[in-house]
């Protein structure tokens, strides 16, 4: 008997293993995904990304076969949830489902973000993409957008517009419509469009942009008044409403889209993972069901890509905000 061949077997069977253990789901002899994948949101319950993000859990659910729930982490402008992803395993079972305003704009325009999202996370999937409006209070005299910039432009600092918080899609974006029209409105941060909705129904605030899911309700019912939508082109479902292209302000466009949505997972997410979560998620998008969903309830557009595209998006749109944040300073404190 090789006195070296004991030694040897344990070696080989040993190597064997280490590369066995670094396969995700390779601990329990199954391939990934064999346990609970959880999807940090960064916001409270009932919003846009809350609930576009249970759509997707529900579904993500039934076709990997494996329970997928939603982990609501708010606070700090969407940090809370961030440092959350970043403190777990990089192996595909916590997901962040990231927007504009964490994944593009803030980072573009603040230097001061704990993170990086072209290095800290591993995109997997785009969810879609979403229109604002720009609404005023029912008593406003605006009744079109150029008249609310003439109307800010003589009482200068005696307006004011609402947000869902510092740093948010709808603070940014005023942020850039005041530098671009040469109004100055006073800035009140709230949590949500549903505190907006009230504050604005009520007359305590005079602008905002919001997004149509919580707009449009309270338009139709005379509760606050829609000027504009904040997309290049007119909304299937506001057909009636002018495209900033129509508004005829240099630069408005860049707030085309006001927001987007899209899964990350931390840095270093083994490549087989991502590949089987994005045509997992594709494959939803793509359904029938899933996107009369998005359209029509939560007026997100769906935009199923690649991995590689998804990231381009972001670095696209990240250039975008840079060079924004460049000529409009925003207070984010």
């Amino acid at each position: 008997m090789n006195p070296f061949s004991s030694t040897r077997s344990l070696a080989i069977g040993t190597c064997l293993a280490a590369g066995i253990a670094m396969i995700p789901g390779a601990a329990s002899g199954q391939a990934y995904p064999n346990r609970t994948i959880s999807i940090i949101v960064a916001f409270g319950a009932a919003g846009v990304t809350d609930t576009l993000s249970r759509t997707i859990a529900k579904n993500l659910s039934e076709r990997l076969k494996v329970p997928v729930i939603v982990e609501n982490r708010p606070g700090a402008n969407q940090i809370v949830g961030i440092q959350q992803l970043r403190s777990r395993p990089a192996d595909g079972y916590t997901l962040y489902t990231g927007t504009g305003s964490s994944l593009a704009q803030n980072p573009g325009i603040r230097k001061d973000l704990p993170y990086d999202p072209l290095k800290d996370f591993e995109p997997i999937a785009m969810l879609g993409v979403q229109a604002g409006v720009i609404s005023v209070a029912p008593g406003s005299p605006a009744k079109s957008l150029r008249e609310l910039i003439d109307h800010a432009r003589k009482n200068p600092g005696r307006l004011n517009f609402g947000s869902q918080g510092v740093g948010s899609a709808s603070h940014l974006a005023t942020e850039v419509f005041m530098a671009r029209t040469g109004t100055s409105m006073v800035h009140i941060p709230l949590k949500s469009d549903s505190d907006i909705g009230v504050e604005l129904s009520e007359g305590r605030i005079d602008f905002s942009f919001m997004t149509p899911q919580f707009s449009v309700p309270l338009a139709r019912t005379g509760k606050q008044r829609i000027l504009a939508v904040t997309s290049v082109n007119r909304l299937p479902f506001l057909p009636d409403l002018p495209s900033l292209k129509e508004a005829e302000i240099p630069e408005l466009e860049d707030l085309d889209p006001f927001t987007f949505y899209g899964l990350v997972a931390a840095a270093g997410t083994p490549p087989e993972v991502v590949r089987r979560l994005n045509e997992t998620v594709n494959a939803i998008l793509q359904s029938a069901e899933v996107a009369a969903q998005m359209r029509d309830t939560f007026r997100v557009e769906p935009r199923a890509q690649t991995p590689e595209a998804f990231r381009k998006f972001l670095q696209d749109e990240l250039a975008k905000w840079t060079a924004i944040g460049a000529r409009v300073k925003v207070d984010t404190r």
